[in-house]
């Protein structure tokens, strides 16, 4: 007779908790613990536990089947378990492996000869639990809807998948009406596996209603799923009336509804500390976008990541709002998965996916490897999305990211926003994992992204641009920064979806630092790329500092102040403090807001006496946004000295006279997106240019 070890470790320990009590353990230290009991010993003091016992005694009672609340299915990878280190004959290492419910598994289980060695019937209240199980273990199903004299819902053959099921309605004793199960469900498919035909319609004589007070038992295999009762048919036309006032009464309350909206909106804000319940509230509310006809092609990167990892990404895929048919797949993968994504291929071409091609990859560089697939299937896409096995897609990711694609011709690439998995989830389905670290990214910004890869290593790009561009193997995992720069740089968009998109596991950083990519980006600008190191001493791992070779502009440092001398005199010797590294002529202009007080006036004598700063009092109620525009429109660029201010000037009513362009401050001449300067407002520029975006006001040119 075989036995399993008699030691476990605590992965063991672990995935015994899943299976007997379908929850994680309390803490580390009882999994320690009991890493040194003998196996005999755990699995007996986990089946017989009250816990176990308890959720199985109520239904035991009443004769109905057991565990009829849970709405999952025993992992691949805990049965694959079970069936490796159970106390189980070799048929039953089999039959476990292909179990799909709960229900059927403890059945095999207590059934077992060996397990029963170690937790024998009477251990679990006797040989008629374990009958009562076995009776429940060959059929599951429920009844979802009923309509007149229709029932729907669905039913599966536990002890032989492929097998349709014969659904069967009685009533008081005598068989009413039978149909066997050939309706496709996606959902019970992926619960169970098989073909998917699992639902079904059966059709009741109208004298059903009349017999036996209406209730109906339905049944498969001699296996009871549900009870229902049909209405009296004098009852119908009395019903029909009765809904219409019922509903007229539904629609004057949702209307009401819909008017406290707003202000019931405003007290549903989840504190950020709690954002695995307002990820499972709203992560994926809201209305879809647009539908686009692009064809998309997303790329899974699958190299060296666990079958499961793969299966959760496709099944996010299929779940797409998109149409399916101008969604393709590209699985990028090693020899070990080569079965696995051929199963995978089969199910999506047979759910209408635009096709699936497989590519077998050794480990390497991942722009090497995604791009080899993109070389070879992009033409089925507009745009390619490169992801990661085990990333989960909000249903709607891939139809925002069409329809940003489809402002513009200029829309080379969009990132999106992203959360992570919370560890020790990876046997629970996606739905119902929770989720942490919400990446919420800003605008796409070329300094900020030189300093940090923010945008991710999730992406879409239009597919013509990244075959002129390509993937640089030099950029290791931060490929798709260092592509959006290469875009950015030839003036193509950048564009940013400002939602959660993409559920993924915490992950390394990557060998390749930012700092390597970088600098090949700023080198020919003269800049120099090191790694940063924060003034203050916080930590910003990956972080990148750029300094760049100072030019010919000049700067200029507004103050706007009233008094408060004891807070400018610290701010005006800070900047003196750093004029030796400051290779960038500036010039300080301090707005005086009617100083009374004659210590700070002395100050702003003694500094515009000196030469160091230049004073400009202004008078009126106080605004800073006006006192600074109106202010930097006087602004000089030459290192000459203006003529003397009159001591106060009042507020103008109308705006000042505007000084020659070449002698303003270079800072106010163009905005960064290359808007030129207004003719009535060169601080405040035109439109952006065609295919740019700008998140700073402009004027309608």
């Amino acid at each position: 007779m075989e036995t399993v070890e008699a030691v476990w470790n605590e992965e063991d320990v672990r995935n015994l908790y899943r299976l007997a009590l379908r929850r994680e353990a309390e803490a580390e230290a009882i999994v320690q613990e009991m890493t040194a009991w003998p196996s005999d010993r755990l699995v007996r003091t986990f089946f017989t536990s009250p816990e176990f016992l308890e959720r199985l005694e109520p239904d035991f009672q009443k004769g109905e089947r057991p565990l009829r609340e849970e709405e999952t299915s025993p992992g691949e990878l805990l049965r694959a378990w079970a069936a490796g280190r159970l106390p189980l004959s070799e048929g039953g290492r089999l039959a476990i492996v292909q179990a799909r419910s709960w229900t059927r598994v403890y059945w095999l289980l207590f059934s077992d000869p060996q397990f029963s060695q170690v937790v024998g019937p009477e251990l679990i209240g006797g040989a008629e639990v374990v009958a009562w199980l076995e009776k429940f273990a060959k059929a599951d199903g429920r009844i979802e809807q009923v309509d007149g004299h229709v029932i729907r819902g669905w039913a599966v053959r536990l002890d032989d998948i492929a097998q349709s099921a014969i659904v069967e309605a009685w009533s008081g004793g005598a068989l009413c009406s039978a149909t066997t199960t050939n309706l496709f469900r996606r959902d019970i498919q992926d619960r169970f596996g098989g073909d998917g035909r699992f639902g079904f319609e059966l059709s009741l004589p109208a004298e059903m209603a009349r017999r036996n007070g209406g209730e109906v038992e339905v049944e498969v295999l001699g296996v009871p799923i549900a009870r229902v009762r049909l209405p009296p048919e004098e009852q119908v036309l009395d019903d029909i009336a009765a809904a219409a006032r019922e509903l007229g009464e539904v629609r004057a309350l949702l209307e009401r509804l819909e008017a406290r909206l707003p202000a019931a909106e405003s007290g549903l804000a989840q504190p950020l500390s709690d954002y695995g319940a307002y990820a499972a509230a709203w992560r994926d509310s809201g209305l879809d976008a647009a539908s686009s006809s692009r064809r998309g092609l997303v790329v899974v990167d699958a190299v060296g990541a666990p079958p499961r990892a793969l299966d959760d990404t496709v099944r996010s895929l299929l779940a797409q709002t998109a149409p399916l048919e101008r969604l393709s797949v590209a699985l990028v993968i090693d020899s070990s998965q080569a079965a696995l994504a051929e199963d995978l291929r089969n199910r999506c071409s047979w759910q209408g996916l635009g096709g699936v091609s497989i590519h077998l990859a050794e480990p390497s560089a991942p722009a090497q490897r995604l791009m080899a697939a993109v070389e070879q299937v992009g033409a089925r896409g507009e745009f390619c999305l490169f992801v990661r096995a085990g990333d989960d897609l909000a249903p709607g990711a891939v139809r925002r990211i069409a329809a940003r694609m489809d402002r513009s011709a200029q829309v080379q690439a969009v990132y999106f926003d992203e959360d992570c998995f919370a560890d020790g989830q990876q046997e629970m389905d996606a739905v119902l994992r929770r989720r942490k670290d919400p990446v919420l990214k800003p605008g796409f910004d070329r300094d900020l992204l030189l300093q940090t890869p923010y945008v991710g290593q999730r992406a879409a790009f239009n597919t013509e641009a990244l075959r002129r561009f390509n993937l640089e193997e030099a950029a290791g995992d931060h490929f798709a920064a260092d592509l959006m720069l290469r875009i950015d740089a030839e003036g193509g968009v950048i564009d940013h979806v400002g939602r959660v998109l993409l559920s993924r596991w915490p992950e390394d950083s990557g060998s390749i630092s930012w700092r390597q990519a970088v600098e090949s980006h700023v080198r020919a600008e003269g800049a120099v790329a090191s790694d940063h190191e924060d003034e203050l001493g916080a930590r910003v791992p990956g972080a990148v500092r750029v300094r760049r070779r100072a030019d010919a502009a000049k700067a200029c440092i507004i103050i706007a102040t009233r008094d408060a001398v004891d807070l400018l005199r610290p701010c005006v010797e800070s900047i003196f403090a750093m004029r030796p590294a400051n290779a960038t002529p500036y010039e300080l202009l301090i707005i005086d807001h009617e100083s009374q007080e004659p210590e700070t006036l002395a100050y702003l004598a003694q500094l515009e006496a000196a030469g160091d700063a230049r004073i400009m009092p202004y008078q009126g109620e106080f605004n800073w946004a006006l006192m600074s525009n109106r202010r930097s429109a006087q602004l000089r660029a030459g290192p000459e000295r203006p003529a003397p201010v009159p001591n106060r000037v009042q507020a103008p009513a109308a705006a000042p006279p505007r000084a020659p362009a070449s002698s303003r401050s270079d800072f106010w001449l163009r905005c960064r997106c290359g808007a030129r300067p207004h003719r009535n407002n060169p601080s405040f520029p035109d439109r952006p240019p065609p295919g740019r975006s700008c998140r700073w006001p402009h004027r309608a040119g």
